[in-house]
């Protein structure tokens, strides 16, 4: 069942659940256009979707895996840390300006969030879902063709 994140009341009981995803890390991230090539090659182009799916995964229980669905993205601005740094969310912020919906892996990221050289994310809307059956290094979203 996928949970609404829709208010700042919405936002607030999911940071609370999550202890502002402290001792978390993005596990995995999916995006979906929604453009794509037919066999007979003929391309629809259009951007329609703009999904992403990101998985967190947390060092305590209820929940221990979540999946945030951000819906009609706008910005996907991804800058993960490389093998030299870790890379543990000590205090996410989630927040609603101008009618977007924005999440980034620091708090104190909100302030000035489109110079925030870190990752996050600006949407219309969201919704999330606990998966604890996907905790643990195996892949979330399985691809059918593996290169």
């Amino acid at each position: 069942m996928w949970n609404e994140i829709s208010t700042e009341k919405d936002i607030s009981n999911l940071m609370c659940l999550l202890g502002d995803f402290h001792d978390s890390c993005i596990k995995e991230i999916r995006y979906v256009s929604g453009a794509f090539v037919n066999h007979n090659l003929s391309m629809n182009p259009v951007n329609n979707m703009r999904i992403v799916d990101m998985v967190i995964q947390r060092q305590y229980r209820n929940p221990m895996a979540i999946v945030i669905r951000f819906i009609g993205v706008k910005v996907l601005h991804l800058a993960p840390h490389d093998d030299k740094y870790t890379c543990e969310i000590h205090s996410a912020s989630m927040f609603i300006k101008n009618g977007n919906l924005y999440w980034a892996d620091c708090c104190e990221a909100a302030s000035e969030i489109k110079s925030y050289d870190g990752t996050w994310i600006c949407a219309d809307k969201a919704q999330w879902r606990i998966i604890d059956e996907c905790i643990g290094n195996s892949d979330v979203f399985d691809a059918k063709y593996e290169p």
